[in-house]
């Protein structure tokens, strides 16, 4: 019969760390997963990171974010861990944040929409976190004034969701103020008029009718749908100097001749003023590029 140990002899029970109380709606794997978002938060808000859950919710998705414990707080990451982290972050935000920009500008002004702040941003966490409501959401931003009830009672339910995570994520509670998005993406359609505003002018070019920008972004903007029917006209092989291209430049020259005459004395006087010859170059990208 074997000797036992002082500790055996007495019955002594092996300590055991106590398992957390499962709370009722919630699933083991998302609150694994909002636990390694949560944690990734912390750690990149510490750093100066101005992180957004919904960022941190796509990482923990993507199997990207820090692992977190049951119990106590997570490690910081090895380096190698933490430079993959920022580059998944980087791709989420190219990807999504000009459409979650837009998402939070449109629900300024939707009442009914959860509070406090922390509810509010786990809602919408799980909102973003399915790219199947990204249909959804584009379908509300497209028809503004017909989908801000149904915004509302979507982010409602979603709140309703997440308050037992909420509950089963405590002490720990998601801090944070008025959310800073960050500066606007270019104006898109205002990049298309430019676009095609140095398309035509490298095509009058090519017919030796000399323009400066000024002149070809009216054209495009004031003209459009003419210009674009010439243009097209223009760049299409058709073989040679055909009727029907002559006709296409003849109709722009007539355009950039009554442009200028209604509008090359104003650019002239702009053009004089004190402040454009301090910024030459500055001018000549805006009047002449």
């Amino acid at each position: 019969m074997s000797a036992l140990t002082p500790a055996r002899a007495r019955g002594a029970a092996t300590t055991k760390t106590p398992t957390p109380v499962k709370i009722s709606g919630t699933d083991d794997a998302a609150l694994a997963e909002l636990r390694n978002a949560a944690a990734t938060y912390e750690f990149l808000r510490g750093k100066g990171d101005p992180a957004q859950f919904w960022e941190m919710l796509r990482l923990a998705r993507d199997r990207r974010a820090i692992v977190a414990p049951r119990e106590g707080a997570a490690p910081a990451p090895a380096p190698q861990a933490e430079a993959a982290i920022v580059h998944e972050l980087g791709v989420i935000r190219k990807k999504f944040s000009p459409m979650v920009r837009k998402l939070r500008r449109y629900l300024q002004d939707v009442p009914g929409l959860p509070e406090p702040f922390d509810r509010f941003e786990m809602a919408l966490a799980f909102l973003l976190a399915s790219t199947r409501e990204h249909q959804a959401i584009e379908k509300w931003l497209l028809e503004t004034g017909k989908h801000e009830a149904k915004a509302a009672e979507k982010l409602r339910s979603l709140a309703a969701i997440t308050d037992p995570y909420r509950e089963a994520l405590k002490p720990w509670v998601l801090q944070g103020g008025i959310v800073d998005d960050g500066p606007e993406g270019p104006d898109l359609k205002l990049l298309e008029s430019v676009r095609r505003a140095v398309q035509c002018r490298v095509v009058l070019s090519g017919y030796k009718l000399e323009t400066d920008l000024w002149e070809t972004m009216l054209l495009t903007t004031a003209e459009s749908e003419s210009t674009e029917t010439a243009l097209q006209t223009l760049t299409r092989n058709l073989g040679g100097e055909t009727l029907e291209k002559g006709k296409a430049l003849e109709r722009l020259r007539e355009a950039v001749s009554d442009v200028r005459q209604m509008y090359a004395d104003w650019v002239q006087a702009v053009r004089g003023l004190p402040d454009m010859k301090s910024r030459p170059s500055t001018w000549a990208s805006a009047s002449s590029w």
